[in-house]
């Protein structure tokens, strides 16, 4: 089995001393069909991830962390979930729930601006020319103002000069986000009770109805002025999880694709070892080093020969390929004589064929002593 022999390898999780976690949820198939992976984000490093993001979901993780542990927990940060939101305060009854800036931001846009520009562009259908530039002002909206364009600014006061309801939502989004820069509980909460009120004079509808759906989660945007946190490190971790999944072409077990470790993120080459593609020499030296264990050469050479790889995957000079091919023999102990058919007697193997030669001996030595990745320059 995969699961045990990684399990093995990989050690326990280490859960101890853990006073801050993030929670995020990132798309793992089509339909619908999410996972959890959960941070510690002062030493930005992975303690769990699972299939599914509802409550009954993520209580594995609180099972696994324990009942002192929990109690230890003085903040969690995270999006507007109610299942991660309920599961932290029955759990961890010391901590803070920190709803974050970004997706508070991101579901303003949704549900009222965007819902505002197009009933707007709904009542211009006799203009057909100021129906097309309300429709087309999507991101023009959505967008910063220090993310503008040149010409950009110009365009974006002329629309809300000529549209007041798109002019109102704008500005309170912006007065808005400016509760996660109070520093202060007393003074966040007062901003929060002036926004509220011109949310409700507005009479803008989309407006009213987010104002009223956003007040009960007042007390974690209100926590933000005590833990200064986001969720951008689990963005960045949900990022690289999907490209690992993508580089290896999907995994069929749950075991080996949600790796307990909290050290590290699998890479491609140790999950599935026996897809190759075309790899450039820095790239199979450092695979080298993952599964077969460290080396005394230097890895200079190998960096060095990647930069002076020509465009268009022509063959590299003779020096080059020399010092690297006695990198990798020096690594490896692997007997790269010979040539395939793009190679000769003087040029040497192509890298192709040093590739696969290099591949079939990680193929046999990873089942026999896995080990982790020592990091090398340029990974």
């Amino acid at each position: 089995m995969i699961g045990p022999r990684l399990e093995r390898s990989l050690g326990p999780v280490d859960l101890d001393g853990i006073e801050v976690i993030a929670l995020d949820e990132f798309a793992i198939q089509k339909g619908h069909r999410y996972a959890t992976v959960i941070v510690e984000p002062m030493r930005k490093r992975v303690l769990w991830v699972g299939r599914g993001r509802g409550r009954e979901d993520v209580r594995p993780f609180f099972e696994l962390l324990g009942l002192e542990r929990c109690r230890r927990l003085r903040a969690a940060v995270m999006d507007m979930n109610a299942s991660y939101e309920l599961e932290v305060r029955r759990y961890c009854p010391n901590a803070a729930v920190v709803f974050d800036l970004f997706h508070v931001v991101a579901k303003y846009g949704r549900e009222v601006i965007d819902r505002v520009r197009v009933d707007r562009a709904n009542e211009l259908r006799a203009d057909r020319r100021g129906r097309r530039v309300v429709k087309g002002a999507r991101w023009l909206l959505l967008k910063n103002r220090d993310s503008l364009r040149p010409g950009e600014d110009v365009q974006l006061e002329e629309l809300l000069a000529a549209n007041h309801d798109l002019f109102v939502v704008y500005v309170l989004r912006d007065a808005l986000k400016e509760l996660w820069g109070c520093r202060h509980p007393g003074y966040a909460a007062r901003a929060w009770r002036g926004w509220y009120r011109k949310a409700l004079h507005s009479r803008i509808e989309p407006l009213v109805r987010f104002a009223r759906r956003l007040r009960p989660y007042l007390p974690g945007i209100l926590a933000h002025c005590r833990w200064s946190l986001a969720t951008n490190l689990v963005e960045d971790i949900d990022n690289k999880i999907k490209v690992i999944k993508r580089m290896a072409y999907g995994f069929r077990d749950d075991a080996y694709f949600f790796p307990q470790d909290p050290g590290r993120l699998p890479r491609k080459w140790e999950m599935n070892p026996k897809k190759a593609g075309r790899r450039s020499a820095p790239s199979l030296y450092r695979s080298a080093v993952c599964l077969l264990g460290p080396t005394p050469a230097d890895t200079d050479q190998a960096d060095q020969a990647g930069e002076q790889q020509p465009r268009g995957g022509g063959q590299w000079h003779d020096p080059v390929k020399a010092s690297v091919r006695q990198a990798l023999t020096g690594l490896c102990d692997l007997p790269l004589t010979g040539c395939d058919r793009r190679g000769d007697s003087e040029r040497g193997p192509s890298w192709d064929f040093i590739g696969a030669r290099l591949q079939q001996e990680i193929v046999k030595r990873s089942e026999q002593r896995p080990r982790h990745c020592p990091r090398t320059r340029g990974s």
